[in-house]
């Protein structure tokens, strides 16, 4: 998936930008070795990292840059943790309620990642926010940073991604300039919620069964 470059051309842009952050939390009050320490932090610390990319568009001749989004979410491999027999509940209960919820409609029986939806060695790409400022969209930049969200992982994290999973959920822009989910009152929330999951579609993801949830599956 290309984007339009052209097209983003006539309003003045002829590229884009990344800039990602990987986080991870801090080791604080350490008085025991490293790796004691670490087995002592809470589960979702020790085995999940949170990453947050922003985009940009630019103007290379002019040498301007300006942010129009950005996509935020989390990598975990389940195997990290199963081998020690921690199951997925656990290390889920750890963490807010957004990444819980999702957790759960991929949890099985044995409190781990379904069989049909991951392998345990797969590294599994939670998508929590994505958002592409309205007047730039349909220019192709958010099929291309969602297409290539695995080498652009991999890139800044050495983690490869072979599993998405996101909860599709229209963003807006408040009054106070923030992100907000789409209000119920909105009489556009069911057309933005068909946008949205047409833009997944497209893209390769397919709900898991019986959730509200996409996945995608990277070969």
């Amino acid at each position: 998936m290309m984007i339009k470059l052209n097209e983003l051309k006539k309003i003045g842009w002829d590229s884009i930008s990344l800039k990602g952050h990987i986080i991870k939390p801090k080791m604080m009050y350490i008085t025991e070795d490293i790796v004691t320490h670490i087995e002592g932090m809470e589960l979702d610390e020790q085995f999940i990292i949170d990453f947050w990319i922003d985009i940009y568009v630019n103007n290379l001749e002019e040498e301007e840059e300006m942010k129009i989004g950005y996509i935020k979410g989390s990598l975990f491999t389940p195997m990290d943790f199963t081998r020690f027999g921690i199951d997925f509940y656990d290390v889920a209960d750890c963490r807010g309620r957004d990444f819980y919820d999702m957790a759960c409609a991929i949890i099985g029986n044995d409190k781990n990642v379904r069989p049909e939806i991951a392998s345990e060695d797969d590294t599994i790409c939670y998508i929590e926010d994505f958002y592409i400022n309205k007047q730039y969209r349909n220019y192709g930049i958010g099929s291309y940073v969602i297409n290539s969200i695995d080498e652009i992982l991999y890139f800044y994290s050495n983690l490869f991604p072979n599993k998405l999973i996101v909860l599709p959920q229209p963003r807006v822009v408040n009054k106070s300039k923030r992100h907000q989910n789409v209000s119920e009152k909105n009489r556009n929330k069911d057309l933005l919620m068909e946008k949205l999951i047409a833009f997944y579609k497209k893209n390769g993801f397919d709900f898991v069964e019986n959730t509200k949830y996409m996945q995608k599956k990277i070969v």
